[in-house]
């Protein structure tokens, strides 16, 4: 099988694809025989010379680059090779909470209501994150996502859930924080999913997260989104307008308690929702405890295993054939955007071989070190004991010796 070579890495194969730009599962290598899976998110030709989507996909690589977290995808790296942007992220094992959504809707079943709490419960948690990281400034970078919806959540076969797509995503810096967001004016985001105040083209902050985080919720719990009309605009008039019934009319199961998390995360006034995703969070983990046996992410991985088994296999399959896949000739170096690191494993090897070299030389023309003089003989004073052996003590191991923390770059993948 013919796969493509692209940059330092090789193409293995597509595995999504959109209007904008399309993702490959990906092998990239290094020196010393290195090699690893990611994935690569490349923009498609014709969308190349349109500053507009060229400006947000590398608003979404550097902002992912200043993140990193268990429920967000991590990015490595953002590129250019033959005039086509990319970015190098975590390759992430698993389904989107999409089409896990629409398999229990073909099977006419509601996903377990622990189930959702712990998904949803990921998902603010990294929302959460986002929103309060500390940028090297020193200031919290206020970071919305303004596009949460269960397409860009991801949910591993190992019981992990990633938040993705930081493409209209915005970090809010501190001289911001009382200026008009005239980017909000543009209906940016999945319709079904925006909050009141992203559909009027208000400024938004966290709270529009919250309310898209409590859409996902109500449809996983009842099956059916709780404003999607007959027209896009039925559906953004809903938004604004419409209060959706409480989750138990529609499923029965559905506790007083989870009622009332749904419908605070819903509610059209965002300083009546939840302030902090992770005020969220605690309300679901709360829940989830009062519902055993614990739903936690050993159960998630349990789900997924049984339910996805003949993709885990056919998967395997794959990566079997995908770890034969080897640089027939050193891989080239593509071009870095400025701001983001070369290889540094691979600088570090050159430069350990042009040291090497230079030792090498100037061992060549250096002339040969005399023979060093024996040692004046000590004459024999009776037997001697063993020396002790010397310690010092409170020195930790090699390992344990802790390094300063590295400076953040500077947003996943």
């Amino acid at each position: 099988m013919d796969y493509q070579r692209f940059g330092k890495h090789i193409l293995l194969e597509r595995i999504a694809t959109g209007g904008m730009a399309e993702v490959f599962k990906a092998k990239a290598f290094g020196v010393e025989g290195f090699e690893k899976i990611l994935a690569i998110k490349r923009i498609l030709p014709h969308v190349a010379s349109d500053k507009a989507f060229i400006e947000m996909f590398i608003n979404e690589a550097k902002i992912l680059s200043a993140l990193s977290h268990s429920s967000i995808c991590q990015i490595f790296d953002l590129g250019q090779i033959d005039g086509a942007y990319y970015i190098t992220m975590e390759y992430i094992s698993g389904k989107s909470l999409q089409t896990i959504l629409q398999l229990f809707r073909k099977h006419g079943r509601t996903m377990p209501l622990t189930m959702a709490a712990f998904i949803v419960s990921r998902v603010c948690e990294g929302l959460d994150y986002v929103y309060h990281k500390v940028g090297m400034g020193g200031q919290p970078l206020r970071i919305v996502h303004r596009d949460v919806s269960p397409h860009n959540i991801l949910v591993g076969h190992e019981g992990t859930v990633k938040l993705i797509d930081f493409g209209i995503a915005r970090a809010k810096a501190p001289k911001e924080e009382q200026r008009p967001d005239t980017r909000s004016q543009q209906l940016q985001g999945k319709f079904d999913y925006m909050s009141p105040e992203q559909v009027s083209g208000e400024s938004v902050d966290h709270r529009s997260d919250v309310f898209s985080v409590g859409v996902c919720l109500y449809e996983l719990a009842t099956n059916r989104h709780p404003f999607t009309g007959n027209t896009e605009f039925n559906t953004l008039e809903n938004i604004r307008k419409l209060v959706p019934p409480a989750p138990s009319s529609i499923n029965p199961d559905c506790t007083p308690e989870l009622d009332a998390i749904i419908m605070k995360a819903l509610e059209k006034s965002p300083g009546r929702r939840y302030e902090r995703t992770g005020d969220m969070m605690e309300a679901l983990q709360r829940f989830i405890i009062s519902k055993p046996p614990l739903f936690n992410a050993t159960s998630l991985s349990q789900f997924m295993r049984r339910t996805f088994a003949r993709d885990i296999e056919e998967e395997r399959r794959k990566n079997e054939e995908f770890a034969k896949v080897k640089f027939e000739t050193p891989p080239d170096e593509g071009p870095t955007v400025p701001g983001f690191s070369d290889d540094l494993l691979a600088r570090m090897a050159a430069m350990r071989r042009e040291e090497e070299s230079t030792a090498a030389d100037d061992t060549s023309r250096a002339p040969p070190a005399p023979m060093p003089a024996a040692p004046p003989t000590r004459p024999a004073v009776g037997p001697t004991r063993p020396q002790a052996k010397r310690t010092l003590v409170g020195m930790p191991a090699a390992g344990a010796i802790s390094r300063p923390p590295a400076a953040a770059p500077g947003a996943a993948p």
